[in-house]
């Protein structure tokens, strides 16, 4: 597989490489139809001795096939791909996950592992009317995908894999089956049976210094993955998703996702005697989960009854806790989760001043023609705006500025009862 999927060492300046994917693409990419939701996949080669192919296919004939949700990462340092003699530069964290997913064989044993979706390929980068269009098929992309495998290399990380696969599996089966899947009340001594976990570092470190499982959580919790706007609304949509590392563990997010619910609730409880500091301090610090509680919300958004749709604007909030490249994207990046009627607009005349002057348009008519009381005011949207040394000159000051990076939350993200 190498032959044809390679990972150089050498860099490329963002305009070549920009350049590059251009001159390779101009003969690889044929137009899609919006009308039938037409989209490509990468047909993967049965042998190293074959190239990849890109096939295009229709979500309403509900292809078989596997997405791939990953960080563009440093635009000059790229990988290759030789798809039918054309050699596509691709993120450097691409070609690396490929490799993860190509050379596992419990991967590609599965038929669903023949065709893989990933944006920077599959979408025309240089097409301004395609970007767009695929944009609004990317929730039924992800939710169509028979598994989203998470790439958040480049860091093995097996050992925070496996640590919460233990905790996860320890929680359920110290939880009274009436309480399941969150806790309400069961106590920590479940961890006397795991040494590891409750171990100091060592006699040379203070007991505020996490040992190796423990070390290996945080920074899995801490991965710059869980920062980005395209990245939060792939893990809300995904049907199935995988987390993956050049190391031989995975991690499902249904294992994580439930674990905050019970971790959390034993903040206010007493430190177990048998577990160092630092272990406590990680276990028990809302901060610690934030983000996989934000998630947890917003997948459960769907399911609770909206009649107004005015909860779909609240979810659209989380962005000023993200991060994006094209500060467009803090709109355009969560509208499959958000469900907010815009359509995406990349061309250079549609500034962000303009992108959010309309979402602000659209927010303050959705909210004008509320039927029912909700738990966040419509006129929220206040505390997110303003342009300071933050923001753009001819961005309004009463329109949200989610360039802003900020560590509090957003107005609802840690109530839960909001979305209830």
């Amino acid at each position: 597989m190498r032959r044809f999927l390679q990972i150089p060492t050498r860099s490329l300046t963002r305009r070549l490489f920009s350049q590059s994917i251009c001159q390779a693409s101009s003969g690889l990419y044929k137009p899609l139809n919006p009308r039938t939701s037409e989209i490509r996949l990468l047909k993967i080669p049965p042998n190293a001795s074959s190239e990849f192919e890109l096939v295009t296919v229709s979500l309403d004939d509900e292809p078989k096939y596997a997405a791939l949700s990953y960080l563009w990462g440093d635009p000059e340092k790229y990988g290759q791909v030789t798809i039918k003699g054309n050699t596509v530069k691709i993120p450097d964290n691409l070609a690396s996950a490929f490799l993860c997913v190509l050379s596992d064989d419990s991967f590609r044993s599965q038929s669903h592992v023949r065709y893989l979706w990933a944006d920077a390929i599959c979408i025309n980068q240089n097409d301004l009317d395609e970007r767009p269009q695929q944009v609004q098929l990317m929730r039924r992309i992800f939710q169509r995908a028979h598994v989203t495998f998470a790439w958040v290399g480049p860091k093995d990380y097996s050992l925070a894999f496996e640590t919460i696969k233990t905790i996860t599996k320890d929680i359920y089966e110290n939880t009274p089956k009436e309480n399941a899947p969150y806790k309400t009340n069961f106590d920590l001594e479940w961890l006397r049976r795991h040494p590891m976990l409750c171990i100091d570092r060592g006699p040379d470190l203070p007991n505020n210094h996490l040992n190796d499982p423990w070390s290996a959580v945080a920074d899995f919790l801490q991965h710059q993955y869980w920062q980005r706007v395209w990245i939060f609304q792939e893990i809300v949509l995904a049907n199935q998703l995988v987390f993956i590392s050049p190391g031989e563990a995975n991690l499902s997010w249904s294992m994580l996702r439930d674990t905050p619910q019970s971790v959390i609730s034993v903040a206010n409880d007493k430190k177990p005697e048998f577990l160092p500091d630092a272990a406590w301090n990680l276990l028990s610090n809302p901060m610690t989960w934030g983000k996989i509680s934000w998630l947890f919300l917003a997948q459960a958004r769907p399911k609770i009854p909206d009649p107004d749709g005015f909860k779909g604007w609240a979810v659209s909030t989380f962005a000023a806790n993200l991060q994006a490249t094209d500060d467009r994207d803090y709109i355009y990046g969560l509208l499959g989760v958000s469900g907010i009627l815009m359509t995406p607009d990349y061309s250079s005349k549609n500034t962000t001043s303009q992108v959010n002057t309309k979402y602000m348009a659209g927010w303050l008519k959705a909210a004008h023609t509320q039927q029912t009381t909700h738990a966040h005011s419509s006129l929220a949207f206040l505390s997110l705006a303003g342009t300071g040394k933050y923001g753009h000159s001819d961005l309004p000051s009463w329109v949200p500025n989610y360039r802003k990076k900020r560590e509090a939350s957003s107005p609802w993200c840690y109530s839960a009862s909001n979305f209830r």
